[in-house]
């Protein structure tokens, strides 16, 4: 298990035409979840959602 970065493209599924490049986002290898700054998320439309388990 490791890191390493990587840029990525994250768009909206629900408005394709939604989308932004982040240059440089860290990948765990050993992580089940993946956090992106809800900053980036708003620009595009997504809204933050909590799910309780």
């Amino acid at each position: 298990m490791g890191l390493f970065s990587i840029g990525c493209l994250i768009e909206n599924q629900q408005d394709r035409g939604r989308k932004i490049r982040i240059h440089k986002i860290v990948v765990d290898t050993g992580s089940e979840l993946t956090w992106i700054n809800y900053r980036h998320l708003e620009k595009i439309g997504i809204d933050a959602e909590k799910k309780d388990k």
